[in-house]
C-alpha cells in the first residue's frame, strides 16, 4: 500500500519599489518581519489568487504578480512558492491602518527577518531570471 504525502503549501510575495522592500510583522510577540503571505487553502484559492489576496489583506496594497523568485522546501516540510510582484498603482504608500503591521524598508537597512525569508530575499537580490529550487 502506498502512502500519499501531502505538503502544506505557502505563498509569499516580495514587493520592491526603488531600493525598498515591503515587509509585514510576523507576530505581535516578536520583532521579526517577513514577506506578505501565508498558507494556501486548497479548497478556496488558486495559488496566484491566494498570493494577491494575502498582500491585500496584510498591507492594503493591490499587486500584480510578475515572476516566481523560487520554490522551496522548508524545515517544517512545507512547500513555499515565492513571487515577485509589481504595485498596480505604482506607489508604495501604506494606509495608516496597516502601518502597525507592515512597513517599507531600505534594502540596505532591513530589520530582523524571519529566518526562512532571508533566503527568499537573497535569491531575489541575485536577480536570477529562472525559477530557483532550494531547501532551507
Amino acid at each position: 500500500m502506498s502512502m500519499a504525502i501531502r505538503f502544506l503549501l505557502t505563498v509569499f510575495v516580495l514587493i520592491t519599489h526603488s531600493d525598498s522592500l515591503l515587509l509585514v510583522k510576523q507576530s505581535d510577540a516578536s520583532n521579526t518581519w517577513g514577506l506578505a503571505g501565508g498558507f494556501l487553502d486548497y479548497e478556496t484559492s488558486s495559488i496566484d489568487e491566494a498570493a494577491i489576496d494575502y498582500v491585500k489583506d496584510q498591507t492594503g496594497i493591490d499587486v500584480e504578480l510578475s515572476r516566481i523568485v523560487g520554490i522551496y522546501r522548508t524545515e517544517d516540510e512545507e512547500i513555499a512558492i515565492v513571487f515577485h510582484a509589481e504595485i498596480k498603482n505604482g506607489d508604495l504608500v501604506l494606509d495608516p491602518e496597516y502601518k502597525p503591521y507592515a512597513g517599507v524598508f531600505a534594502l540596505n537597512g532591513l530589520p530582523e527577518l524571519e529566518e526562512s525569508h532571508i533566503k527568499y530575499v537573497e535569491d531575489y537580490l541575485r536577480k536570477s531570471d529562472r525559477v530557483l529550487f532550494g531547501s532551507r
